[in-house]
């Protein structure tokens, strides 16, 4: 694998020098500390082994002293280039107290230290964003004995972060680092700059594994698995570049749900792609050959190229009026109907289109909601309940993140820990209470089952309504906004939306349409699923969730619900407000 020093590029500079410590100049004595560290100088103030020694091999050197006094974030810093958009827009913060240094990135490893001086005896957080998603939460308390001459008082100040595998796939990535509560926080390296972010491209050792199925109802399908050669796994999630006469028409991603893969090879199920020439190919007639290639290394599927036959504009109206005469026919002709159909690739939407449907729908949702169900007059408090239990720190810090992002301002969140026994993930959920007062946290000291937790977080609501939320699932900015002008518009007592899912590379894919309120086929099944809003007197009537039926709870919780509700009391948003997070 090449070093990462090789191929990440730096916003204003390079890396400078080799990574990693190695030897360094004479430290300096206590009077050259950073001045703008009181807890630093404090402890220098009182500290009798301040006295200038030789260098030790891995001490740091004035030089990276010097560069720590540099802020974290304002004056000083690189002007950084616009990313992804942030889970949450962070708010106007004082001038930075966080001290530090980038002093190694290397083997697709990014490691230094950092400490916050307005609070230097706890260990800071750290958010990692990869284009602008939240990768993880990462605790600076790794044990870092040559920091000693800067006086602190311990020396666990260190961090290192891998980069996950998913993002060292050849592409150009952005990386930034931030405060649990959303401050940038840029860190000094050694070629002398404060880096706010940093870009990168890193591939893997991987072999290429994947057929092109050919054409399956309309649409080029096939599936792509990168076998990673010294651990062996099988992941989906590349890319295929489609050509024609050597051009690239498309760029596909091989993240749809392919089950038969999974089960033949023991694979991730996420490798599938499939695919339909757009318009102006369809039409051009003639036949077209499609090479189908899998980047970065343009390694060519098996079974491509393939060749389509595209009809002319009289093929296509004589093909046309022949399937409006199989309709006709439609129970003698049924087989004859689908294949002429077959002829003509799919057309309209699919499910391979829904990102770029979605990407221009969701923005425009508040709109639609406002239009549909007017203003309202009043803001209710809504309590937005989630159990949490272990869950993957970023996921978790993005699941928050989007409820602080909500046009609907008059919340409150409501975060039981069920016993998870995770002093990180306490300590993480304290820091996020502590930058926003409308974030409450409970703990249980066992863990209990996802409806105690519940319940509990139920007994803790004060709002008048209360949303249902998971630890790891993404609320749309509108989602509190667009319950509750509907439940004013129609005076419902319990509402409901559409969703869909979403990866951790924050793509959304599966949207689940859902219909009106139909008793019936929820007595078959759980179809309301998310987001779900209720009255808060409603929910503890029904007496809450049956901890017996942990796995079907939600499921037990809205039949009682309804039993208590005429028709007229339900209604269906129909927007997809709710993201559900897609688990490994």
């Amino acid at each position: 694998m090449a070093r990462a020093r090789d191929l990440i590029a730096l916003e204003g500079g390079g890396i400078g020098n080799r990574a990693g410590l190695g030897n360094s100049p004479a430290a300096p004595p206590a009077d050259r500390l950073p001045p703008d560290c009181p807890a630093v100088r404090k402890h220098a103030s009182s500290n009798p082994h301040l006295r200038p020694r030789r260098a030790a091999a891995h001490d740091i050197s004035d030089k990276e002293i010097s560069m720590a006094r540099l802020p974290a974030s304002g004056a000083g810093r690189a002007k950084s280039k616009p990313s992804a958009p942030r889970a949450a827009p962070a708010p106007t913060m004082p001038a930075s107290t966080i001290l530090g240094f980038l002093d190694r990135i290397e083997d697709a490893t990014l490691a230094g230290w950092a400490v916050d001086t307005a609070d230097i005896d706890r260990p800071l957080a750290l958010r990692v964003l990869i284009d602008g998603q939240v990768a993880d939460v990462i605790q600076c308390d790794l044990d870092r004995p040559d920091l000693r001459r800067l006086s602190l008082p311990n020396t666990k100040v260190g961090f290192q972060f891998a980069i996950p595998a998913m993002h060292q796939d050849g592409l150009r990535h952005v990386l930034t680092l931030a405060t649990v509560d959303g401050r940038p926080v840029g860190l000094p390296g050694r070629g002398g700059f404060v880096l706010p972010e940093l870009h990168f491209c890193l591939a893997r050792q991987v072999r290429v594994d994947g057929v092109l199925d050919g054409l399956v109802d309309g649409l080029i399908q096939g599936w792509v698995l990168q076998v990673d050669e010294r651990t062996g796994q099988k992941a989906g999630g590349a890319r295929v570049v489609v050509s024609t006469n050597g051009q690239p028409v498309a760029e596909l991603m091989a993240d749809q749900f392919r089950a038969d893969v999974a089960e033949a090879l023991g694979a991730d199920p996420a490798c599938g792609f499939s695919w339909s020439p757009p318009p102006e190919l369809r039409r051009s007639g003639g036949t077209l050959s499609f090479d189908f290639h899998v980047m970065p290394g343009r390694v060519a599927l098996r079974g491509s190229p393939v060749e389509l036959r595209m009809p002319g504009s009289a093929e296509r109206e004589r093909i046309e009026g022949l399937i409006e005469q199989a309709d006709d026919l439609f129970r003698y002709a049924y087989r004859l109907r689908r294949e002429l159909k077959a002829v003509l690739p799919a057309e309209g939407h699919s499910l391979a289109s829904y990102r770029s449907w979605a990407a221009r729908s969701q923005p425009l949702a508040g709109a639609r909601i406002a239009a549909r169900y007017g203003a309202r007059a009043d803001a209710p408090l809504v309590s937005v309940i989630c159990p949490v239990y272990r869950p993957d720190h970023g996921e978790f810090v993005t699941a928050v993140d989007s409820v602080r992002a909500q046009t609907y301002r008059n919340w409150e969140l409501i975060l039981v820990d069920d016993g998870s026994g995770d002093a990180r993930l306490a300590a993480l959920m304290k820091r996020l209470a502590d930058a926003d007062p409308r974030i409450r946290v409970h703990a249980r000291r066992a863990n209990a089952g996802i409806a105690a937790a519940t319940n509990r977080a139920i007994e803790a609501a004060t709002g008048d309504f209360i949303a249902f939320f998971d630890h790891d699932d993404v609320l749309e900015p509108c989602a509190l906004d667009a319950m509750m002008r509907a439940q004013a518009a129609t005076g419902a007592r319990l509402l409901y939306s559409d969703e869909d899912k979403i990866d951790r590379r924050g793509a959304f894919s599966e949207p689940n349409f859902k219909p009106d309120f139909n008793y019936r086929l929820l007595l078959d099944l759980n179809y309301i699923c998310h987001l779900v809003v209720a009255e808060a007197a409603l929910v503890r009537a029904a007496g809450g969730l049956d901890p017996d039926l942990d796995g079907a709870q939600d499921h037990d919780l809205l039949l009682r619900l309804v039993e208590r509700l005429g028709a007229h009391e339900i209604h269906h948003v129909p927007e997809i407000l709710y993201h559900w997070r897609i688990t490994p």
